[in-house]
């Protein structure tokens, strides 16, 4: 497998987000290719250095990640812990 490709996560004034720019810093955004040569885009809520747990998140094909983010972050503030998705 490849090493991972960092992006940079970028909110347009569409998004809604409810949070500061604090919690943005704590989403890291970048793409990975699968065995088979597909790229995923991945994310990862680091929301707590201290967590015990990281949940792995796993959705529907249709849903937008960005769309999905604030959501993501107001998760893993609320039970503590890190987020992959």
């Amino acid at each position: 497998m490849q090493t991972p490709q960092l992006l940079t996560f970028r909110l347009t004034e569409r998004s809604e987000w409810q949070y500061s720019q604090t919690e943005l810093d704590m989403i890291d955004v970048f793409t990975t290719r699968t065995v088979r040569g597909n790229r995923v885009a991945c994310a990862y809520v680091h929301a707590s250095p201290n967590a015990r747990f990281t949940l792995l998140f796993s959705h529907g094909n249709a849903v937008d990640l960005g769309q999905m983010s604030s959501f993501y972050v107001g998760l893993a503030i609320r039970i503590n812990c890190n987020i992959f998705r």
